[in-house]
């Protein structure tokens, strides 16, 4: 149960900075606020479906909460089984909306992966709508599939990107999407997580 209580501590540090109350939280993410407050303590078994829904309503990547988790001997060398697939028809993804953000999950029935993908809507339309930067373990990667947006990071001038354009990244640093374009861009996602929490996606799929 201590991967559990790691998260849990995860997704309580995530709220608290927030500024939401365990009542807000469980309100958005429609649970009772007991059930929440046993997943904060560790003290019940999550899905994996459960931590993407909870980042989600944190305007959170899942890597976040998974980063801190330890998983025994889980690691990049451990090798899914061949002849894996998985396929998201249009439209069908599980979807997470915030205000300055709206995320669909692509291909997430996999039961061992190190990457986790979206098809994001960027609602933003300045830094100080989208508010705290984002920050999270691992790389990403992300292609503006439709629109104009102003990629804002800590340490680098603010790069404008249009459809076609790219970018990958050290998470850890400082982000932000703003759109700029007058149609909502939309942006294909891939989250790639460090080690241990690619652990923490097997233990969590064996969980539900």
């Amino acid at each position: 149960m201590d991967q559990f209580r790691q998260i849990g501590q995860s997704i309580r540090q995530q709220r608290k900075l927030k500024g939401l109350t365990l009542m807000q939280l469980a309100g958005v993410v429609g649970i009772s606020q007991a059930t929440l407050s046993k997943i904060e303590n560790g003290q019940t078994r999550l899905s994996y479906d459960y931590v993407k829904r909870l980042a989600a309503s944190l305007e959170t990547p899942v890597a976040t909460l998974l980063g801190t988790a330890e998983i025994g001997t889980a690691t990049f060398d451990e090798r899914p089984p061949v002849a894996r697939r998985a396929f998201t028809a249009s439209g069908t993804g599980s979807r997470h909306d915030t205000a300055r953000l709206e995320f669909e999950s692509l291909c997430d029935e996999l039961k061992i992966t190190s990457n986790v993908y979206f098809k994001v809507l960027v609602r933003a339309r300045s830094l100080e709508e989208f508010g705290a930067l984002s920050q999270h373990p691992g790389e990403e990667f992300f292609m503006v599939l439709r629109g104009e947006v102003l990629f804002h990071s800590e340490y680098y001038k603010d790069l404008p990107m249009k459809t076609g354009d790219s970018v990958c990244f050290d998470a850890m640093m400082g982000h932000a999407y703003v759109a700029t374009s007058a149609d909502t861009p939309q942006l294909l996602m891939v989250n790639t997580l460090p080690g241990r929490a690619a652990g923490t996606l097997k233990m969590l799929s064996q969980a539900r």
